[in-house]
């Protein structure tokens, strides 16, 4: 899952100056499964868009629900089996958005 997650990361945040060298799973994976690849980049694809809630507590919103710990607590509980590195990345790219 991880190495999905940074693909992800790299082709939809991360790439530099926007040129067209996404990276492929074929040259990462000897192997590997289109439909199970395509599941993993939807999850990452939530983590990265869909955990806002981690800033709005970091910044202590009005309309947020959480402490910005159990907001990360949160995150790991609905995005489970991620390593460290990326609810790292996570928690810091919510606070940008």
């Amino acid at each position: 899952m991880d190495s999905v997650f940074f693909i992800n990361y790299y082709n939809k945040i991360d790439r530099p100056n926007k040129t067209p060298n996404y990276i492929t799973p074929n040259e990462v994976f000897l192997e590997f499964n289109d439909q199970e690849y395509i599941r993993v980049r939807e999850i990452s694809d939530n983590i990265l868009f869909k955990t806002t809630y981690i800033g709005a507590a970091f910044f202590e919103y009005k309309y947020s629900k959480e402490t910005y710990e159990q907001a990360v607590v949160l995150l790991k509980t609905e995005y489970p089996g991620f390593c460290k590195e990326v609810y790292d990345i996570v928690c810091h790219k919510s606070l940008q958005t």
